[in-house]
């Protein structure tokens, strides 16, 4: 805003101070703040350190007013030396003074010429709203930006559970609860005895599928939201790389993700004697890689759809379909061969059979070498089909 812009705003701000209006006014500019203001909020990470009017937050945290004297054979005298501390340097003495700091220069003025001290520099320095800023937050522009990345990689990946479960507290039913009840469910659906190993089948297969879901559902939808309500553009103009965004998002579907699967083994165990062999870290693996990689197709989503509606649909028509065609759900050696074969080529399918290879009979599921091979040709260039499309505006 030009300077003449400005006085124009600060003058319709100041009259409809005048005419008590309550006005909200965000700024970093200092001036304006000590100039519009009654009561000043100061914020330092999102938090509000110090709350009260301009002229107290100078008084409690401006600190000292100085006066800084330059000149040859000057000396401060004991009467001097009452009026507050004095330091030294090469150039100049500098009186720190909790009084007012131009009886304290009257007084140093006096003294140099009663002494015949040639004076060079004079300066006088009363305590500032900026000064008491700077003391509050503790650190100077540099040190502020000098954030490091595992803090920024916390801090965005904590506001996407604030903004995921906060926004509808039925998420947190949707997200954990309704994984349980499709296990049981289909479980019951498809016993055929009490040796059935349809239990078996599906947890493996529906912690798959919700990695899908997280991708088009959690991750696409949520960053059309994102755009939709202008969040998108505000962390765009972060210093955070866009990298600890999506970084962020996938730490985010993991920990939701390994929510659900604790729980949905833990059911397993519990109600159908379902037990998980193998080694943990290549669970984990490929739980990481198939995260990664519907995280970057849910992006695709994301920026692709110009509406939350948008998103949801698109989301919906890719999730559901392939929840039941992957070998989640069913089965799909129950299809013909031909399209059970055609099935198998989706990277959907592909992921889950590496995740779990058990079927109606197997009682225990584990991760096995077969179906690593597609990450390399197939759902690998996610990531940068997913930035290529990527729009943050």
């Amino acid at each position: 805003m030009d300077a003449f812009g400005r006085r124009i705003m600060w003058a319709e701000v100041e009259r409809l101070r005048e005419a008590g209006k309550t006005i909200v006014l965000t700024t970093h500019y200092i001036e304006e703040a000590e100039r519009l203001c009654d009561r000043i909020c100061v914020l330092q990470r999102g938090l509000i350190v110090a709350d009260a009017p301009p002229a107290d937050l100078v008084a409690r945290y401006g600190g000292d007013a100085t006066v800084s004297i330059a000149a040859d054979r000057f000396a401060p005298d004991p009467a001097l030396e009452a009026l507050g501390a004095w330091t030294r340097t090469e150039q100049c003495w500098k009186l720190a003074t909790h009084g007012e700091p131009g009886l304290a220069l009257a007084a140093i003025v006096t003294h140099a010429n009663a002494i015949g001290a040639k004076v060079d520099s004079l300066d006088m320095h009363r305590p500032t709203l900026e000064d008491a800023f700077v003391a509050l937050t503790g650190e100077t522009l540099l040190e502020s930006a000098d954030v490091s990345v595992l803090r920024m990689f916390l801090i965005q990946t904590k506001m996407n559970f604030v903004w995921y479960f906060r926004r509808d507290g039925e998420l947190i039913f949707w997200t954990l609860a309704m994984p349980v009840f499709f296990l049981v469910l289909f479980s019951f659906a498809f016993s055929t005895g009490p040796n059935s190993g349809s239990s078996g089948f599906l947890v493996p297969g529906i912690i798959g599928a919700q990695v899908l879901s997280s991708g088009f559902w959690g991750v696409g939808v949520m960053l059309a939201t994102f755009r939709e309500k202008h969040l998108l553009r505000r962390v765009y103009l972060t210093p955070m790389p866009p990298w600890i965004f999506f970084a962020a998002l996938v730490a985010y579907r993991m920990t939701l993700l390994a929510a659900q699967a604790v729980i949905l083994i833990a059911v397993g165990g519990l109600l159908f004697h379902v037990h998980v062999i193998g080694r943990p870290w290549e669970i984990l693996a490929v739980l990481l890689l198939g995260t990664a990689t519907f995280v970057s197709l849910g992006t695709i989503v994301g920026a692709l759809a110009r509406t939350t509606e948008s998103a949801n649909n698109i989301a919906s028509v890719l999730t559901v379909p392939l929840a039941f065609l992957s070998d989640a759900y069913i089965p799909i050696d129950r299809f013909p061969h031909a399209v059970s074969s055609a099935l198998r080529l989706l990277p959907s399918t592909q992921f889950i059979d590496t995740f779990a290879t058990s079927r109606f009979t197997a009682r225990r599921w584990r991760t096995t070498e077969r179906g690593w091979g597609c990450w390399r040709c197939g759902p690998s260039p996610a990531p940068s089909w997913s930035a290529r499309t990527f729009r943050w505006l």
